[in-house]
This record gives structure tokens, C-alpha cells and sequence, in this order.
């Protein structure tokens, strides 16, 4: 099939333009507030609304959560790639992923379990912390997005040394929950899916690192690395059969033991590790999607960082752990 990569995927604005309409509706709601007999805990507890949207039969969760302590709601990355304006620049993409990370690490470390959620509205900053971000990155504030300015300080982040050292975290994660793992990736958004789920294995932890190197890449470029939805009506593709082929292009062939580990494989591949599906190939390399979508070029440290993501067998991802101090997150 023809590479969506020739070509500028709108599907991601889309996805904006729908978050945007959702953050001015929601501003109409009560404040959600924890329970009088629960403890108040790690950010990875808070309390969520949820509202789930169909987008062309992708299912997009869409999460915010509000302080027990101050009844503020928190907001999510989502609210603030729209109100930035799409890419967000490297270094806060950065610490962004920095920050996931230390999330997924007490998840997968401390709790032995997978979040099996993991988007861009499932990670979360106070809204002062969002304010601070807005007003430092556009140098103008936007008065609308908040109930009140009148106790709004200017705060500048520092990102470069907030990445070299232990502060307290600025985005945290929402809504880990262990009993979404039944679920096997039909929470998360079709696009994050990682390989392994797609082919029927549960969404363990490696699934997450998967999805969080999808949401590094569309937070700096913009638009989503696959797109499940391409191509299907012209070729009559599956959104499984479409994700698949760009997995291949950008990433190569499946190992063949990690096929003959996942339940499902025998529906796309034969026995020997061929793809049933009969269409032709545009093999393509990341480090260069990242340059022709990005205004980056950092001698292709991200693209390596990526790479260690990215890996189609679960068994070679690094681990959230592994992945904190990785050289990238210090590199210029």
C-alpha cells in the first residue's frame, strides 16, 4: 500500500480540535471530589472523569482529574498540546517522557502491574503548572482556559536542569488501574496499540514503554507514527492489517518467536513469519520521518532513543527504569 509518510496526517488535528471542544464543555461540570473515607495517595490514584469519544471506531478515553485537597481540576497533556498548537518543543516533550517514566516505574516496579492507559489524557499537571507553560511557551496568557488569573504568578521552568536532576515530577499519570489488563489494549487508543496486543498476547508492561514512544513521537511532530485507519476503504485493509504494514515499514520484519508467542499471529502471518496480507511495502526510517516532521535535528539521538522503544518484540523493550537515564534526556 502507498506510505502514509509521503503525506501529512490530519488525523492528529482532529483529535485537537475534538479535546478543545471537550476542555470548553467541561469546564460546566462540578469538580469531582474524593470520598470522605478514602485516603488520599500517589497521584497515580486520583480520582478521574472519564468520557470515552468514537473516533471513526477508534476508542479515545479521555481523562481529567480533579485535587481532593483544593477540588482544582488537574488537566492533561491533550489540553495542553491544544492549546500550544500541535508539536511541542523537545526539551518539555522531554520532560514530559521523564516524568511518565518515573510513573511507569513505580507501576511496573513497585505495583507489578501495567497502567493499560497510557495517552495524552491520561497524563496530567496542576493548572498552575499548565499556566506557567502556557504563558512561558506562547508569551501571551489565555485567560479563558481558568476560572480565575488573579493569583497567577509568572513561574519559569527551567527544563534543562529539571531533566539533570530529582525534582518533584510536573506531569504525573491518571488512572492505573490493574483491572484494565483483561482488556487486552481495547482502553488505550487503537493507534498506541502495541504489537504483541494487536496479535492477542495481554497488555503487559513492555506495552506501555510501546505506547509511550508512540506519544514521544506525535507530541514532537504533531501527528501519530501509524495511523490504523490508512488506507482501509481504498484497499480494503483491516485497521489491524493497516497498523501491521506500517509497523513493518518503519521497524522491519517480525522475529518469529515473538509471533509464535502471541495467541492471534496466525491471522496475519504463516508459520514460517510471512505476511499473509498481499500489498507492497515502502520501507522507511525513522530518523528520517522525525526530520522531515520535525524542526529537530539532534544527530538522530532521539531516533535512537525511540529505537529502544519501538522494539517489535516486547522482550527487547527497555524498561521504564532502564529508560529514565538514558542519555537523551541530557542530550542538546
Amino acid at each position: 500500500m502507498p506510505s502514509r509518510w509521503t503525506r501529512l496526517s490530519r488525523r492528529f488535528k482532529q483529535l485537537l480540535r475534538k479535546v478543545n471542544n471537550y476542555t470548553n464543555q467541561i469546564h460546566k461540570i462540578a469538580p469531582f471530589r474524593r470520598p470522605a473515607h478514602r485516603n488520599r495517595s500517589l497521584a497515580l490514584e486520583m480520582p478521574v472523569f472519564r468520557r470515552a469519544v468514537e473516533d471513526d471506531g477508534m476508542s479515545v478515553h479521555e481523562w481529567s482529574a480533579s485535587d481532593a485537597t483544593s477540588g482544582e481540576r488537574y488537566m492533561s497533556v491533550a489540553d495542553l498540546c491544544a492549546h500550544i498548537g500541535g508539536q511541542l518543543p523537545i526539551q518539555v516533550v522531554k520532560l514530559i517522557a521523564r516524568d511518565v517514566l518515573r510513573g511507569l516505574e513505580n507501576l511496573h516496579e513497585t505495583r507489578g502491574t501495567a497502567h493499560c492507559g497510557l495517552n495524552l489524557n491520561s497524563i496530567v499537571l496542576s493548572p498552575y503548572d499548565m499556566r506557567a507553560l502556557i504563558s512561558q511557551l506562547t508569551a501571551e496568557s489565555r485567560p479563558s482556559l481558568f476560572r480565575s488569573e488573579a493569583s497567577f504568578e509568572t513561574m519559569f521552568f527551567d527544563v534543562n536542569s529539571m531533566l539533570t536532576s530529582t525534582s518533584q515530577p510536573v506531569f504525573t499519570l491518571s488512572s492505573g488501574d490493574p483491572d484494565r489488563q483483561s482488556l487486552r489494549g481495547v482502553l488505550e487508543a487503537r493507534a498506541l496499540r502495541s504489537p504483541e496486543v494487536i496479535l492477542g498476547a495481554p497488555h503487559e508492561a513492555s506495552a506501555d514503554i510501546w505506547a509511550l514512544g508512540c506519544l514521544i513521537y506525535e507530541l514532537l511532530a504533531g501527528e501519530r507514527l501509524f495511523d490504523p485507519e490508512f488506507q482501509t476503504l481504498d484497499l480494503g485493509l483491516t485497521p489491524e492489517e493497516s497498523h501491521l504494514i506500517q509497523m513493518i515499514e518503519i521497524l522491519g520484519p517480525f522475529p518469529l518467536d515473538m509471533l509464535n508467542a502471541c495467541p492471534d499471529a496466525h491471522l496475519w502471518f504463516t508459520e514460517s513469519g510471512s505476511v499473509r496480507i498481499d500489498t507492497t511495502y515502502y520501507p522507511v526510517m525513522l530518523e528520517g520521518i522525525l526530520k522531515e516532521r520535525t524542526q529537530y535535528d539532534d544527530g538522530g539521538a532521539t531516533a535512537a532513543f525511540l529505537e529502544v522503544i519501538l522494539k517489535l518484540d516486547p522482550k527487547e523493550r527497555f524498561k521504564a527504569r532502564d529508560l529514565i537515564n538514558h542519555p537523551w534526556f541530557t542530550s542538546c
